[in-house]
């Protein structure tokens, strides 16, 4: 059960520690309840260490203030370097130019590489590129040092023997590259593409040689979309697999740019943006927002003929969804309908493609970081009284993606409708009497069934809604009254029937009250008696039609039986 919130400015985040990353396992109001928890998944062995984070929200700098309370586990000293990421290793200059290599390399030569609009291909594959970064500054050295340190940390050898080797291997893939160029190759500038191809089809490293061939050529286009246009230009359906493979390599490290992509898309909507590139990535972009450009890619990707590119693409919007900014400049509520409309919009079409992890899981995560004691009750505060908080949480609900979310939501409406100084406000009368304050939680109730909460937290907040409403049918002592008072039981049942159709009763044991007591009077004997009194004909039909459409309105046609 969820503890009484004791600060809306503090929380207790309890984490587990997998390899060198956390992950948040759960948000607490209570202290006690978040390390019970922390010691309980610990014994269980599914973590190496976990830890309890005291969250502290300062209002002077809208920043979290963090304080570790309690660790079970090995404590590892951090490190800049521990990033698994980085500990990649290339005996052989070969293994340079894998994809996990170049990933590397775009990463720790970030600032250089789009500074100069260049990608790691080309640079693997240009031996000027490479002399350039051996001239300017120290960022290959930089590159290098960070490299090794991060080797060393998996394997223990001295750091200055890791550089050492790290070098051997670029300068021998350097003098490779340079040796190719050397040589002769032949030139995208007085011939056709097919026709280099076919120059170098019985070359036994063909695909090496080809893709010099595109790096020198692509020096004299300034600028990452100059050179996707020209490698688009390129493309053949004709063309050999070998030749597609290696300009769909060249093509998706241009489209690894986000300067790119929002060149291609320059959407002011993170939503639009994303559904374009899900779209694009499946060959299926809507021609009214097609460029030359997009065409001719979606164009590709319809024909299945650029894999690379459209994991690069899907690589974009799982980007998008891992970082920590906002995907709105609104409330919770804005954040919460543009995930849900994000995950309604594209979530079919990118389930095979991200099979390790579908994207209906990155966006409860997103969903997950987002849910905290401070924001929800940031984003409550706006509410005038407990019913209006409530219906804001309801809100929310709908677009919430996530059960275990769904179950945070509703934990937090408890305290809303069960704390003393809450049910205080549920018994008050409002100025309209019994009655209003009897629909308010009637239309609360209703809403709340509507909602995709879990079965136990919507029975629990049901059920309370439902107590309230008893209370205040026994205070106002309505259906007392009424059966104390003169007149026939036709017009007592009537007048009950239409506090039913008009909402006046929750639905348990409030309702089942009202109901007995509507079908007690309508059990007498003289129950139909003034209807009898009506003249046979049209007169008496009409009258009989209104009590069955109030009875069926009231949810009790199953005794429409005269």
């Amino acid at each position: 059960m969820r503890q009484k919130v004791k600060s809306k400015s503090v929380h207790y985040e309890l984490h587990g520690q997998n390899g060198a990353s956390w992950s948040v396992l759960g948000i607490f109001d209570d202290h006690d309840e978040a390390k019970e928890q922390a010691e309980k998944i610990y014994r269980a062995g599914t973590y190496r260490a976990v830890r309890v984070l005291r969250e502290r929200y300062e209002e002077d700098s809208g920043d979290f203030n963090s304080l570790e309370l309690l660790f079970l586990g090995r404590k590892v000293k951090p490190s800049k370097y521990d990033d698994d990421e980085l500990a990649v290793f290339c005996r052989k200059p070969e293994e340079l130019y894998s994809s996990e290599s170049r990933r590397l390399i775009a990463r720790l030569l970030a600032t250089v590489l789009d500074g100069w609009d260049v990608t790691p291909l080309e640079l693997l594959h240009d031996p000027a590129l490479y002399t350039r970064l051996q001239n300017t500054g120290t960022h290959l050295l930089k590159a290098v040092q960070n490299l090794s340190v991060a080797q060393v940390r998996k394997n223990g050898e001295p750091v200055a023997e890791r550089i050492r080797a790290n070098f051997a291997v670029i300068d021998k893939a350097a003098a490779h590259v340079q040796r190719c160029h050397a040589g002769g190759l032949p030139s995208l500038a007085d011939k056709r593409l097919a026709d280099a191809a076919h120059h170098l089809e019985h070359r036994e490293n063909r695909r090496f040689l080809l893709s010099c061939v595109l790096a020198a050529d692509l020096q004299s286009y300034k600028g990452c979309v100059a050179k996707l246009d020209r490698l688009l230009a390129l493309i053949r359906l004709d063309h050999p697999d070998w030749v597609i493979e290696v300009l769909d390599a060249f093509l998706s490290e241009q489209l690894m740019h986000r300067r790119l992509m929002r060149a291609l898309f320059p959407d002011e909507d993170i939503i639009d943006f994303l559904e374009k590139l899900a779209g694009l990535s499946r060959g299926h972009l809507p021609e009214e927002v097609q460029t030359p450009t997009t065409a001719m890619l979606n164009g590709f990707l319809a024909a299945n003929v650029l894999p690379a590119c459209r994991t690069m693409l899907i690589g974009h919007i799982r980007h998008e969804l891992t970082v920590g900014h906002r995907l709105t400049k609104g409330n919770l509520q804005d954040e919460f309908c543009a995930l849900w409309r994000l995950g309604d919009g594209i979530g079919e079409s990118l389930d095979a493609e991200l099979s390790d992890k579908p994207l209906d899981e990155l966006l409860e995560e997103r969903t997950r970081r987002l849910l905290n004691p401070q924001t929800l009750g940031e984003y409550i505060a706006t509410g005038h009284n407990p019913a209006d908080k409530v219906q804001k949480l309801i809100d929310l609900e709908r677009f919430c993606i996530g059960s275990s979310n769904k179950r945070m939501i509703a934990n937090y409406m408890m305290p809303l409708l069960s704390d003393a100084p809450n049910e205080e406000f549920w018994l008050t009368p409002l100025g309209t009497g019994y009655a209003g304050r009897m629909r308010l939680l009637t239309r609360l109730q209703k809403r709340l069934i509507a909602s995709h909460l879990q079965d136990l937290p919507k029975n629990k907040l049901t059920e309370r809604l439902d107590v309230y409403c008893l209370k205040l049918l026994e205070n106002s002592k309505i259906l007392d009254r009424l059966a104390k008072s003169e007149g026939p039981s036709f017009d007592k049942a009537q007048r009950i029937l239409r506090m039913l159709a008009d909402g006046y009763f929750t639905s348990g044991e409030a309702r089942a009250l009202a109901e007995a007591e509507a079908r007690r009077y309508m059990a007498e004997k003289d129950f139909l008696l003034p209807l009898t009194k009506i003249p046979k004909g049209s007169e008496r039909l009409e009258a009989v039609q209104r009590l069955k459409k109030l009875m069926a309105s009231a949810g009790l046609a199953d005794m429409d039986h005269f």
